[in-house]
């Protein structure tokens, strides 16, 4: 089963990144985008361009929230200069059990079950496990991925049928 682990700060991008993100320029970024930031795949929920100086560069100034672990993080980097944008998944699931802190769900587009994602600490677990306690009604889950690792980051009942 695979578990989310928080990269440390010394750990460089490697090309075995490679495939997991897409170079761009800071200048494209944007707010509520993705950026990777220390090796962590981070949301971005502040963004200022800066114009250069007399004999500086332009500069993006980014505030962002690594998607896993909800640490935020400041960088400052040169307009021009290629950052990577991590490539990031997000999947409905449905919530067939809840075992030994683990989901089991379903995914309705394979047809298959998924047993490696935990139940997240915080809210949003606290959340899944009082609706599956209930047991009224279906439960679906967002699943967001991403650098190899996935997280749930939502919950939702099943809409009924009428």
């Amino acid at each position: 089963m695979s578990t989310i682990t928080q990269n440390h700060p010394s750990s460089a991008p490697t090309r075995a990144n490679a495939s997991l993100t897409t170079p761009t320029q800071a200048f494209q970024l944007r707010k509520d985008g993705y950026v990777l930031i220390q090796n962590n795949a981070c949301r971005i929920t502040e963004l200022k361009h800066c114009r250069p100086s007399n004999h500086g560069h332009p500069k993006a100034i980014i505030t962002a929230i690594e998607i896993f672990t909800g640490k935020e993080h400041n960088e400052i980097r040169r307009g021009h200069k290629s950052v990577d944008v991590p490539t990031v998944t997000k999947k409905e699931y449905l919530v067939l059990d809840i075992d030994g802190g683990y989901l089991s769900l379903w995914d309705p587009e394979r047809g298959e079950p998924k047993d490696d994602i935990k139940v997240p600490d915080g809210e949003v677990g606290e959340k899944v496990v009082e609706m599956w306690k209930m047991g009224e009604k279906d439960i679906w889950v967002m699943v967001l991925g991403a650098m190899g690792m996935e997280i749930v980051d939502g919950a939702k009942e099943a809409e009924t049928e009428q």
